[in-house]
């Protein structure tokens, strides 16, 4: 049930991207506003989530001497 609500939320809001870029000139199906847009939200969210990324240093080990 919450799938088909998720997969119609997707597609109404992919809609309403695809007419957005439409009014800009811009060429953009339906599916793929509705696979944009999620994306667009949930990888910044996700980044925040997850914190800042740290390099892993070669030189973290003790001193060789």
């Amino acid at each position: 049930m919450w799938l088909l609500l998720w997969a119609a939320v997707l597609l109404v809001a992919g809609a309403g991207l695809a007419s957005r870029a439409a009014e800009d000139g811009w060429a953009l199906s339906p599916v793929a506003g509705a696979l944009l847009w999620p994306l667009l939200l949930v990888y910044p969210a996700w980044r925040v989530a997850t914190g800042p990324r740290r390099a892993i240093s070669r030189n973290s080990g003790p001193p060789l001497s």
